[in-house]
């Protein structure tokens, strides 16, 4: 190995374990330096699009933040290591943290920053991106990269969140238009506890306080964000917008704008990227609610233009989503569609299940790993949770009443024990 502190070439015994990563000279050299363990874990899960299989796939340590640079070499050894075993990656499924939007960009378009809006005389493409990049190992294929649908439902929900007295939003559908935000589903739940103080039935029996306050821990969770924008929620407010026998109450323009953005955020997701509707090819009802979800964005970012003085790319607008919001929703929508046109072109009579393509099920994976660490979930022994998980995945299917006589002479082979005796 090169020193390139001393200029001089320099041997090292290393186990065989070793030879499978570079390791720095210095720190392999000096005994007395302990090496830092682990605070970051980045799991990879290859996922078929149109049944219950999946594989666990590789995973990386860090000792602290992950960027692009990091994880564009993490993506790539992935997508090798699965090629090898004839998985084939059409998609990359991911949250939208700063670093994974950046990584997509420049595996994507070789650029970072904010996206640029297309100067398109007729606007029909004006807000088109970039969201694929040829697949190394499959000429003939695109892998298209998707934000999670639940990241980005909780993204919307806090956006709206955001507009409400003393927020950091004041969103308005138009420049000079009225206000609107999250003060009408507090109005709401207010409404909800007056039905129940006298005995009538609750509307929207999903919602609670805690719901409308915003914790932490709620901003995490991605139930309070779809109770937001299913049909209760939506029937209640339409019920109030537009009583039987009353005139509309007064607020009735500002409750109609947040009826409008939670409406399309239910086209989007709850009838689209969240659904149970079977893609089988572009007309399917559920790519038309994901445009139909996509074009209430793109309507009112055209208004908002209307106003010389409307900067989406700055981060002291107010009217609009933040601008990495909006680039996240327009890699998702992209992506997606990309993914299914491509693959429904590529496979003839197959379908896509569109909540397969979510990035839930590796937080599912970590629970499970958590689990099995005893709750605490360290460097140490990430690798023992991560066995246990697998061998109790493969015996997972033997119940009584599947199981076949006699399956318990058979004997279980598994690539890695949990545990080695010293």
């Amino acid at each position: 190995m090169w020193n390139s502190k001393s200029h001089t070439m320099c041997g090292l015994a290393m186990t065989e374990s070793e030879f499978l990563s570079f390791h720095d000279v210095f720190k392999t050299l000096d005994a007395q330096q302990q090496p830092e363990p682990a605070e970051y874990f980045l799991q990879f899960l290859w996922r078929d699009l149109s049944s219950d299989f999946d594989v666990l796939g590789p995973y990386f340590t860090s000792v602290g933040p992950m960027n692009h640079t990091f994880l564009t070499a993490c993506i790539l050894e992935s997508i090798r290591s699965f090629h090898c075993y004839r998985f084939i990656t059409s998609a990359l499924v991911c949250d939208g943290a700063s670093s994974n939007l950046t990584t997509i960009k420049l595996l994507c378009s070789g650029q970072r920053g904010a996206f640029r809006e297309i100067d398109d005389a007729q606007q029909q493409n004006r807000y088109k991106v970039v969201a694929s990049f040829p697949n190394l190992y499959e000429a003939d294929i695109q892998i298209w990269c998707i934000i999670c649908p639940s990241h980005m439902l909780k993204n919307h929900i806090n956006a709206l969140y955001a507009s409400r007295d003393g927020g950091t939003k004041q969103f308005r559908m138009e420049p000079d238009s009225v206000r609107f935000g999250w003060i009408a589903l507090e109005e709401l739940f207010e409404r909800e506890q007056d039905r129940l103080s006298q005995g009538l039935a609750r509307r929207v029996p999903g919602m609670r306080k805690s719901y409308i306050e915003r914790d932490a821990w709620t901003k995490l969770n991605v139930t309070p964000a779809k109770i937001m924008q299913q049909e209760q929620v939506l029937t209640e407010l339409y019920g109030y917008i537009h009583p039987e026998h009353d005139a509309p109450p007064f607020d009735a323009d500002e409750v109609q704008c947040s009826y409008n953005y939670l409406h399309a955020c239910h086209n989007l997701y709850e009838r689209g990227l969240l659904s149970d509707i079977t893609i089988r090819d572009m007309q399917s009802q559920a790519l038309l609610n994901i445009q139909i979800g996509y074009q209430f964005f793109e309507n009112w970012i055209d208004n908002l233009h209307a106003d010389a003085g409307f900067k989406p790319l700055s981060n002291v607008e107010r009217r609009f989503l933040a601008w990495q919001t909006w680039d996240l929703t327009r890699v998702m929508v992209t992506g997606f569609r990309g993914l299914c046109e491509d693959f429904l072109r590529r496979h003839p009579g197959y379908y896509i299940a569109p909540k397969k393509i979510n990035g839930s099920a590796v937080e599912t994976l970590f629970s499970q790993f958590k689990y099995h660490a005893g709750g605490k979930l360290t460097s140490i022994n990430y690798a023992t949770a991560r066995r246990a998980y697998l061998i109790k995945r493969d015996i997972h299917g033997h119940r009584p009443s599947q199981a076949v006589k006699g399956y318990r002479d058979v004997p279980l082979y598994v690539k890695e024990a949990p545990f080695k005796r010293k």
